[in-house]
């Protein structure tokens, strides 16, 4: 259920005046008092201590919202009366109206909303209060025999003190919504795991492998394993030679050679500064001095 979603919330309202019943976190009235002109303070704080008990009651039920309906009476079972307020100041002046007068009486201040319907040519609404998450909310200034530090809560229906269990509920509500969370996580990795395994059953063919047929792939295995030894074996057998073959006597005598020649040709390029033709003629007379006839390309 989304009690933010407007259309949402209003079949839910309906259905709740139709049962006709209050509870710790619901309450009907037929009016919205005291937010007219000239306004009445008495019928502010009424609201107030409502919302104050509202917000500080914890309970399973509605997510732990709370609700003051306007518009209906618990006998009437449907909306039966007008809130000309809701419709004259409309829901965002009612709520900083309402807010400020909170602020004045309450810490922390309960969050809350205003929504306002019509429903047979009648203006009719609600006040959505929110989960308390931050301790209870106390009264910061004395009223009508409240003290600073008092709240209320709802028990039956009706407003009342509190006591050391409602304060336990109260701290048990806090981490309510990180168990709802940590359960909505478990249900998403456990539809990951799910549709892992459907793809898995869908491109995998299952394979029904027999004794027999168990053994013959097993020796292939194993036949295969060896053969990647015997080549893993050879390469390692080609890097020893390779690298005998460079410490090898005739290999250095052929380095030696082939910087020789080098030295050689540059010192011939620098006594004999001729021509090209002239160079590579000279180049292969000094050439065949020092190699065998068959090696020079």
């Amino acid at each position: 259920m989304d009690y933010a979603d407007p259309e949402q919330l209003e079949q839910f309202l309906l259905a709740r005046v139709r049962e006709k019943t209050e509870k710790d976190k619901l309450d009907l009235k037929r009016e919205l008092k005291g937010w007219d002109r000239p306004p009445d303070k008495a019928a502010q704080m009424n609201i107030v201590r409502l919302v104050n008990a509202f917000a500080n009651t914890s309970s399973d039920e509605y997510d732990d919202h709370g609700f003051l309906i306007f518009g209906a009476d618990k006998a009437d079972g449907d909306i039966t009366a007008d809130v000309p307020v809701l419709r004259t100041k409309g829901e965002d002046k009612l709520h900083a109206e309402i807010g400020q007068r909170l602020e004045g009486y309450l810490y922390p201040v309960p969050q809350f909303e205003i929504y306002r319907f019509e429903r047979n040519g009648l203006t009719w609404g609600a006040m959505v209060i929110k989960p308390m998450r931050q301790g209870p909310s106390i009264f910061i200034t004395e009223y009508d025999g409240l003290k600073v530090g008092d709240w209320r809560v709802r028990k039956l229906a009706r407003a009342a003190q509190p006591t050391s269990d409602d304060y336990r509920r109260m701290q048990q509500g806090w981490t309510r919504p990180l168990e709802q969370r940590i359960r909505e996580l478990e249900r998403e990795v456990a539809g990951y795991k799910g549709e892992l395994r459907a793809r898995e059953e869908a491109f995998t063919p299952a394979l029904k492998i027999e004794p027999a047929e168990r053994s013959f792939l097993l020796k292939h295995r194993d036949a295969a394993v060896r053969k990647n030894t015997k080549v893993f074996e050879a390469e390692l057998e080609l890097q020893s030679l390779a690298s005998s073959m460079h410490e090898h006597p005739r290999t250095k005598q052929i380095h030696a050679d082939r910087a020789e020649r080098t030295r050689k040709l540059g010192e011939t390029k620098t006594a004999f500064p001729m021509d090209e033709n002239f160079i590579k003629v000279r180049l292969k007379s000094v050439l065949e001095q020092v190699m065998p006839a068959h090696v020079i390309v």
